[in-house]
């Protein structure tokens, strides 16, 4: 979930890969979480059905956009874990000229980085 300005909560579905104690997400740089991220890389995760119900607790993360040098580590793990599926999603993505990014997401309370 990432936050509006009011501080309400979005959840929001994503098909994310773990890789060296992060995760990556891949999503439509348009897209109103990215928007919400810029502004506040605070969020909470949780694993969830396809339609977005929690399934545990959330986490506290943060967020960042990677840069283009970062994103085949993001890449490699997205494609690890969800193979030909994804591909076939991802290769319509492209066919249709979206404009796409990936997402660094760190488990970890809020402000941990601050308290050091």
């Amino acid at each position: 979930m990432t936050y509006r300005r009011d501080g309400t909560p979005v959840p929001t579905p994503v098909w994310a890969a773990e890789a060296g104690g992060v995760l990556y997400v891949r999503s439509e740089r348009a897209a109103g979480k990215l928007k919400r991220l810029r502004r506040d890389p605070r969020m909470l995760i949780a694993p969830c059905t396809v339609r977005g119900k929690p399934l545990g607790a959330p986490l506290e993360a943060s967020g960042r956009l990677l840069a283009a040098e970062e994103e085949p580590r993001a890449e490699l793990a997205l494609d690890s874990r969800y193979g030909f599926g994804r591909w076939l999603f991802e290769a319509t993505m492209d066919m249709m000229r979206v404009d796409m990014c990936y997402l660094q997401i760190t488990p970890g309370a809020w402000g941990a980085a601050d308290e050091d």
